[in-house]
């Protein structure tokens, strides 16, 4: 029987509750299938998991390497390189590795071969630079359980006396770090087949797009609906899922599986956005290792906050206007969450989530070959989707907080509900 743990999420620092994200435990038995390649393994592990830790290791040894190179010379760059060291292996799902995997496996590669190894490793070092700036960007305090690259460094300045304004050196050196996990990403590839180089390169353009555009949106305010979904599809849909995919494809010389990976990667990729933004809400920092809230903090125009300042209650709620300001109080915060439940925000996003749910399992079982890798996929699509046993739990409406109602207590059909386990069993025709 599932097991549920509930945590209260006082987003203004006091005891009133609001709705907040239930946690489902893990089971700790698990199904398997006469099929190695389809199953999660006795263990609890999954087939990707050998290849995120050659990963790991290959993103170890790099650092390594360097960190002796360099800091040999010039000790003074040893907190720079421990720095960035602990930010990729500290924590961190490896999505982008996995898909990639997939995509290489699903195009007709050996589980065990050497290429992709690379190639995740240089997506790893892509997303860091990314996080490490998206970080800075933010004002963010916390990221994986530990303190963003800006904030380590603050703290460096603090603790060492350092001359100049905190915030700017700080920033500075995590920007620094950011670029030099760029050139590693790049670096990474030099010896890959020129299709990869080049999807590659496109991937990194749209992340930049969507990042411009996410930056557009929350400066200005705007609610365009089209805007919005371009930067949950450049900036996670094809950037997390359907990239991989392309690129992993490419890797094993195969090209004809793009439209296929395309249709289920754009779709899990925009539920995966769409679930982190009601996380980024809603969710218990000890269970998603980064702060809650910073997204009505920044003003971040997600589909979540576009549905509620489109509400025709919106102008009820006097904080909205005060989102991505000075004058935003945590009060405020806590407010706008509770209006993201009341006036059907998170229900349509819900909504939306299992719609692109259905679609993307459709993708996968429309598929011809190869069936076990793109049913291992939809394993690991349901299993190990980092949010996939997570649901909105409605609880009773906090004192002080007189305009709150207690929302209809149920449980809402999300990318880890009912429809998304569903994948377990999920068979491509032709098995």
């Amino acid at each position: 029987m599932e097991q549920t743990v509930s945590r209260r999420f006082p987003i203004d620092g006091g005891t009133a509750s609001r709705p907040i994200l239930r946690f489902a435990a893990r089971p700790t038995e698990r199904r398997t299938t006469s099929s190695t390649a389809t199953s999660l393994r006795r263990d609890g592990t999954v087939p990707s998991d050998a290849h995120v830790t050659r990963v790991e290791a290959r993103i170890a040894d790099l650092l390594s390497g360097e960190r002796d190179r360099w800091c040999s010379r010039y000790p003074a760059l040893e907190a720079g390189f421990d720095s960035l060291t602990a930010f990729i292996l500290g924590g961190g799902k490896r999505l982008r590795p996995r898909f990639a995997f997939w995509g290489f496996v699903g195009a007709g590669g050996a589980p065990d071969d050497d290429r992709p190894v690379d190639l995740g490793a240089a997506i790893e070092m892509l997303h860091a630079f990314a996080l490490i700036h998206d970080d800075v960007m933010d004002g963010s305090d916390s990221r994986r359980h530990q303190p963003t690259v800006h904030r380590r460094f603050a703290g460096l300045h603090a603790g060492r006396g350092w001359r100049g304004e905190e915030r700017r050196v700080a920033e500075g050196f995590a920007i620094l770090l950011g670029d030099l996990a760029f050139v590693y990403s790049t670096q990474l590839l030099h010896g890959a087949p020129a299709r990869v180089r080049s999807l590659f390169d496109e991937m990194r353009i749209e992340l930049h797009v969507g990042q411009y555009l996410d930056l557009v949106c929350a400066a200005s305010g705007s609610v365009d609906d089209p805007m919005i979904a371009d930067i949950a599809r450049f900036k996670t849909a094809k950037y997390s899922v359907e990239r991989p995919l392309h690129l992993g494809a490419a890797l094993a010389g195969i090209d004809a599986l793009d439209t296929a990976f395309s249709r289920f990667g754009l779709a899990v990729g925009e539920a995966f956005q769409h679930r982190d933004d009601l996380l980024g809400v809603f969710g218990d920092p000890e269970e998603t290792g980064k702060p809650c809230g910073d997204d009505i903090r920044t003003g971040k125009m997600t589909l979540l906050l576009q549905r509620a300042l489109t509400s025709p209650h919106a102008g009820d709620v006097p904080a909205l206007a005060r989102m991505g300001t000075a004058a935003l109080s945590e009060r405020d915060v806590s407010d706008i969450g509770a209006f993201l439940v009341e006036s059907g925000a998170v229900g349509a996003v819900e909504a939306r989530i299992a719609a692109l749910v259905d679609e993307a399992l459709c993708a996968l079982r429309g598929r011809e070959r190869p069936t076990s890798a793109a049913t291992a996929c939809a394993d690991e699509v349901s299993l190990r989707w980092p949010v996939d046993e997570h649901v909105l739990q409605p609880s009773s409406a906090g004192r002080g907080h007189p305009r709150r109602r207690t929302p209809p207590s149920a449980r809402r059909d999300g990318l880890g509900s009912s429809r998304a386990r569903r994948a377990r069993s999920v068979r491509v025709s032709g098995a």
